[in-house]
């Protein structure tokens, strides 16, 4: 996937606003979200481990095995990337219930720490839960692309993924939500490739409640690859 860089100061503010709380001892690995795509991961990365606690609601973080909070995310993943044998890439590995600010609050401390490779780790459909392997969708962040996209986009006309609180997601400002979101990506992506002369562009932008599972978002990513549409961006508000 390929992003512009536009880092908007409201996405520290949203990303940072609903922080974890300090995690046990050991996290557990996640049950990860499921999509089609088989893409293998970089397997020369850090890991950072996400997931959602029912009994305290709340997202638990763990960075190669050792827990942390959320205002650690930064600085360890600094004094990682110090290190001459340290990883270009990291994978995150957060379950499917695992909230969208508090992922988003990761891509955007790996990206800050010069990390050039973000990788979001899923399952394959029908795959085992407990498959060591880890298929996903990669990013590359070099000079000039990020994750991050802003609400400004000129004239131009992407393709805007709403997403809320409760998961119900909405294409190009449908009034009613999708009943069959692979299918309408799949519609969406045909009909922005149709109007490009008139300034639509086939640029996903996803702009997601912060309290969103993160399973969502991988089905998106997944709808969108599956309709043979690569770029995507998340959106903060």
């Amino acid at each position: 996937m390929r992003f512009p860089f536009v880092v908007a100061a409201a996405i520290v503010l949203v990303a940072c606003s609903h922080t974890a709380s300090p995690v046990p001892a050991a996290s557990p690995t996640p049950e990860l979200p499921t999509a089609f795509n088989a893409e293998p991961l970089p397997t020369a990365s850090a890991v950072i481990t996400v997931m959602h606690d029912a009994s305290s609601d709340t997202d638990l973080v763990a960075i190669n095995g050792e827990p942390v909070t959320a205002t650690r995310v930064a600085g360890t993943l600094e004094a990682m990337k110090h290190d001459p044998y340290a990883p270009a890439a990291v994978t995150i590995d957060a379950a499917w219930n695992a909230e969208y600010g508090t992922v988003l609050n990761v891509c955007f401390n790996a990206v800050f720490a010069g990390y050039t490779e973000l990788g979001l780790a899923n399952r394959v459909v029908g795959s085992a839960a407990d498959s060591s392997a880890m298929p996903g969708f990669e990013k590359e962040v070099r000079h000039g692309h990020t994750v991050f996209d802003s609400q400004n986009h000129g004239k131009l006309h992407p393709i805007s993924v709403l997403v809320n609180q409760t998961n119900t997601v909405w294409i190009d400002d449908a009034r009613l939500p999708s009943t069959d979101l692979y299918r309408d990506m799949r519609n969406a992506v045909a009909m922005h490739r149709a109007n490009a002369a008139r300034g639509f562009t086939t640029r996903i932008s996803i702009i997601a409640d912060q309290r969103a599972d993160w399973g969502t978002i991988i089905t998106i990513l997944d709808a969108g690859r599956r309709a043979g549409d690569d770029d995507v961006g998340f959106v903060a508000n």
